[in-house]
């Protein structure tokens, strides 16, 4: 399951060790994809979670001090016109 992450400060999951500790943070391992404009991550589980999971692994992560936000990355589709 692809995530998108914004942290507070300048962390780089690029890093394995910031990577490390926010795996441990979050119970599930996670793998670094890209950076995104804006300060963002792409994150990835290393294996598929049930939608529950999701839910709970970015309550958590949102519920971390260093993490600004976090959310499930999706495509997104505009659902009428103007």
């Amino acid at each position: 399951m692809p995530l998108i992450v914004k942290f507070r400060d300048t962390r780089n999951p690029a890093d394995p060790a910031v990577l490390a500790q926010l795996s441990k943070a979050a119970g599930v391992t996670l793998v670094f994809k890209r950076a995104m404009s804006g300060g963002a991550f792409v994150l990835a589980t290393a294996t598929p979670l049930a939608v529950a999971d999701k839910a709970a692994l970015i309550a958590r992560l949102r519920a971390l001090p260093e993490v600004e936000w976090a959310e499930e990355d999706q495509m997104m589709k505009p659902m009428s016109r103007p």
